[in-house]
């Protein structure tokens, strides 16, 4: 199943559930509300049934026209709140107490009526006039007893089945909020083991292809979105042993052609480079000056393009190169590099600030050659300097750091900034200054395999400050 589908049908479970839940809840407070109102319409029953037995006894004490006329009022709204007990009431033995009410009431009712028509009932004898009335009124005193009783009753029962829908309510919003969280946990749980087994599958394979293992295959079955991203890293791993086996086979052919320049190019270059000499040598003062002239240029064409060959040679070797990771004073090559210069023309005068303390992680012989090629650089582009100031230091941002070799030489112009790394790049003419503009190329390509940027920055006649950065050691390790 697709995860879209997936996490489609858990939304319209949770929804649905949701729905159910909001549905049960309004039941449930509907059921609270009626409680509610059986239970007030009770115990206004229970109070009227009792303040009915107040006025019953004042009537039965003194007799008073006034007594009567409350207690039948008191009986008629007694009368109207039991025929709406009646509709109102639904619980069946709730129900079988209003009927039991409303009986005891309508003779209560009739009692009363035979009490106003006592001499009519016992006729001119006094001893069964009061006779009658004594019988009427206990028989009325039990009825009215009865009828408080079961307005007790029924207030007590509508008191138990308030307290039993306010429990029953609670019951319901518990048990279906859990219900709910339930389903969506249980939806969730499966979409995230799905997940999490799909992820770990392809991190896995992700690590193990970089760490060389090409042939290695993550075999996903499935059909929602992360099996098809699985069935693309197969693929697409699969592809890259292809390539890798084609690049191999590219490095075999550049190895073959780099054996076959350092070698088999350098014998017709000493040839014409020691023909020349020999002419000169020989021949020289047979030779016009056009002569000898033409004689020196062949025999420095053909030093310069020994001198190319070395740098492809060395770009080559840079690139192909491996890489042992270590603890490199940067200072201390600095130092060096700055003491051969110095050696190589003593009459220049330039002044060399080279930061103390200065360190990576990386290959010893590639950072060397940076730091040797980043300062004689800026050796070479300060030459027409009277003096010159070349720095070597360290700047930090970002808990990273950032080495930098700064001059007050040339410069350069910063529209052409992206052809310094290109290799035969060349932004000052040869005849200012000579190299093959191969330099900043092989920095550019060791800094990268580290890891890290080179960038440059400068301006004519103001200098230039070529710059770079190398990944830390602990995610070189990671």
């Amino acid at each position: 199943m697709r995860l879209k589908t997936r996490f489609r049908i858990t939304t319209a479970v949770s929804l649905g559930a949701a729905v159910l839940l909001v549905l049960l809840i309004a039941f449930a407070f509907t059921e609270a509300r009626q409680a509610n109102r059986e239970d007030a319409l009770a115990s206004a029953l229970l109070q009227e049934t009792f303040e009915r037995a107040l006025l019953r006894d004042e009537f039965l004490m003194l007799g008073e026209p006034r007594a009567k006329l409350q207690l039948e009022a008191k009986t008629q709204r007694l009368q109207r709140l039991i025929g709406h007990a009646r509709l109102e009431f639904q619980d069946e033995e709730e129900r079988r107490i209003v009927g039991e009410m409303a009986g005891l009431l309508e003779r209560s009712a009739g009692l009363f009526a035979a009490l106003g028509r006592d001499a009519e009932v016992a006729g001119p004898s006094p001893e069964l006039a009061e006779a009658f009335r004594d019988r009427a009124t206990s028989q009325l005193l039990l009825n009215s007893h009865d009828l408080h009783a079961r307005g007790r009753q029924l207030a007590a029962a509508a008191a138990a089945r308030f307290d039993a829908t306010q429990r029953y309510v609670v019951v319901v919003l518990f048990a279906t909020l859990a219900g709910v969280l339930a389903i969506t946990f249980f939806n969730l749980r499966e979409a995230g083991v799905t997940l999490e087994r799909r992820i770990t599958l392809l991190r896995d394979g992700a690590e193990r292809v970089a760490g060389g293992s090409l042939d290695h295959r993550i075999g996903v079955q499935g059909d929602d979105e992360l099996a098809e991203l699985g069935q693309a890293f197969d693929a697409m791993t699969a592809q890259l042993q292809v390539k890798v086996a084609a690049l191999e086979v590219s490095n075999r052919e550049l190895e073959s052609f780099s054996y076959a320049v350092s070698h088999d190019l350098r014998a017709p270059l000493r040839s014409i480079s020691g023909f020349s000499q020999a002419a000169l040598e020989d021949y020289g003062p047979k030779l016009d000056e056009q002569g000898r002239q033409y004689l020196l240029m062949a025999s420095d064409a053909a030093r310069e393009m020994g001198q190319l060959i070395d740098d492809l040679l060395t770009l080559s070797r840079v690139t192909r190169a491996e890489m042992v990771r270590k603890p490199v004073d940067l200072t201390a090559l600095a130092e060096a590099t700055a003491a051969d210069l110095r050696r190589a023309e003593p009459e220049r005068r330039v002044e060399f600030f080279i930061e103390p303390g200065l360190a990576a992680a990386g290959d010893p012989t590639l950072l060397g050659l940076v730091i040797d090629n980043l300062l004689r650089n800026a050796w070479k582009f300060t030459s027409r300097r009277a003096t010159a100031k070349i720095t070597f230091g360290r700047t930090r941002a970002g808990g990273r750091d950032t080495f930098f070799v700064s001059d007050d030489g040339a410069g350069f112009d910063m529209n052409y900034v992206d052809k310094l790394f290109q290799p035969f790049q060349r932004l000052h003419r040869a005849s200012e200054y000579p190299g093959t503009g191969i330099g900043l190329a092989t920095v550019n390509r060791i800094v990268r395999r580290h890891g890290g940027e080179a960038r440059a920055t400068g301006e004519v006649e103001h200098g230039a400050t070529i710059s770079f950065t190398l990944q830390p050691a602990e995610e070189a390790h990671a």
